[in-house]
């Protein structure tokens, strides 16, 4: 999960106009983030990554 993070962070830093701009760690919206992140967390637990 760490690097598809780190790719939504790089996508808002780099690309602001399309991906709306970074807001600090911890004060992103859920509507402004790129990926479920409940979603992946629970692909991750149940092995499906």
């Amino acid at each position: 999960m760490e690097m598809i993070f780190q790719t939504e962070i790089a996508a808002k830093q780099f690309y602001p106009d399309t991906f709306v701009e970074w807001k600090e760690l911890g004060n992103t919206p859920t509507s402004e983030q790129l990926f479920d992140r409940q979603r992946i967390t629970n692909d991750r637990i149940n092995g499906n990554l």
